[in-house]
């Protein structure tokens, strides 16, 4: 998963940890996650809490070709209502890092293009 979608995440970390219900998630994402990936997910004696933590952490180590973030945000958006509005919350930081990454990238490439011409 690319950093910007991680740290989109990370904002609502805690959050997740506490208020996420790992395995109705999960449900949603059998076909991103492997059969081992899901037996770590679903360890008898982990917390629900230890277990969005490793949720979270197989999400982000997934390729980005295979889409971990929007599949995540799918999941949550499916779940109810609690999670669906993570979602959104977690997607619209996502819109606004990425958005203030694009002004910075334009704003350094303007000031490059200006020293350039000096």
């Amino acid at each position: 998963m690319d950093q910007l979608k991680q740290e989109a995440i990370k904002s609502y970390f805690a959050e997740l940890v506490e208020s996420m219900d790992p395995l109705r998630v999960m449900d949603h994402l059998a076909k991103l996650l492997s059969l081992e990936d899901m037996e770590i997910i679903r360890e008898p004696h982990s917390t629900y809490q230890e277990r969005n933590r490793k949720l979270i952490s197989i999400l982000c180590r997934k390729r980005e070709t295979l889409e971990p973030f929007e599949r995540f945000v799918k999941a949550l958006e499916k779940t109810d209502a609690n999670h669906e509005a993570m979602a959104k919350d977690i997607l619209s930081t996502y819109r606004k890092s990425q958005e203030f990454h694009f002004l910075m990238l334009t704003t350094l490439n303007t000031v490059c293009i200006s020293l350039n011409n000096h």
